[in-house]
């Protein structure tokens, strides 16, 4: 729990500086926090899922959900919209 504890806080200092792109702290998920790096430490992931969305169907341990570009779909359609008015920003 540490250890977790301790990757939060860097991985999530270097977030903040823009040195990695994305991560998610596990700080409010305190009591379940040594699945995933059980499952890290195994090589579960194989690349194959983004950072801190640890998860395994053999060991039915589910992974968390992100919300990730929500406001994407909005801004394109506005974007669209103005684009058919021909009205300039």
């Amino acid at each position: 729990m540490l250890t977790l504890n301790a990757m939060d806080l860097i991985l999530y200092e270097a977030q903040r500086q823009g040195r990695i792109s994305f991560y998610m702290t596990n700080w409010i998920h305190f009591g379940p926090v040594h699945e995933p790096v059980l499952l890290e430490r195994h090589g579960s992931g194989q690349g194959c899922q983004m950072p801190v969305h640890y998860g395994s169907k053999a060991l039915r341990f589910q992974t968390i959900s992100s919300p990730l570009a929500t406001q994407l779909p909005l801004a394109s359609g506005a974007a669209y919209a103005i684009k058919r008015s021909g009205k300039k920003n």
